[in-house]
């Protein structure tokens, strides 16, 4: 449990050695990310062996795609070739392979996310399928970053 600092009566993080506190689940149809967790704000104990496994994955994928980061189009001169290599570096080294890590490792924040998949499936009654309580007390456990951070939207790996 950590008390951030700088934040009077500010709220505490609960995560185990190996779990995260994450943001609400995002989607960035560029990247094809659908309901899936940001990688701008992540909250974690240090020597977390999840974000080791997001490193040993992400090693491993580049290691299978090295030519990859050699160039990168030009969103303005060509969108397509553009949106190609967004979906792609999203899978090899950007949120997809961070939440495919997480849908391995860790079941809890899996299936927040899948709840999140559900009730955008509009129309549906939520109260009469799901446990509302026990889904607001797991994003209050797992999601603390909601409470008091936005995440932005400058897009730099566009950019930079």
């Amino acid at each position: 449990m950590v008390r951030l600092a700088g934040i009077p009566e500010g709220p505490t993080l609960n995560a185990s050695t190996d779990g995260l506190i994450l943001h609400l689940p995002v989607s960035n149809e560029l990247l094809g990310m659908h309901n899936q967790y940001n990688t701008s704000i992540i909250g974690s104990h240090a020597g977390n062996p999840t974000l080791e496994a997001v490193s040993q994955e992400m090693q491993a994928r580049w290691q299978q795609a090295r030519d990859f980061y050699h160039s990168r189009p030009s969103q303005e001169a060509d969108p397509e070739a553009f949106s190609q290599y967004a979906a792609r570096l999203n899978r090899l080294t950007g949120p997809g392979v961070f939440n495919d890590v997480i849908d391995q490792r860790l079941p809890a924040l899996y299936q927040l996310r899948q709840y999140f998949n559900l009730i955008a499936m509009l129309p549906l009654n939520v109260r009469g399928v799901l446990d509302i309580d026990k889904i607001s007390e797991a994003m209050a456990q797992h999601m603390t970053f909601m409470f008091f951070t936005e995440p932005g939207a400058l897009h730099s790996w566009t950019h930079t």
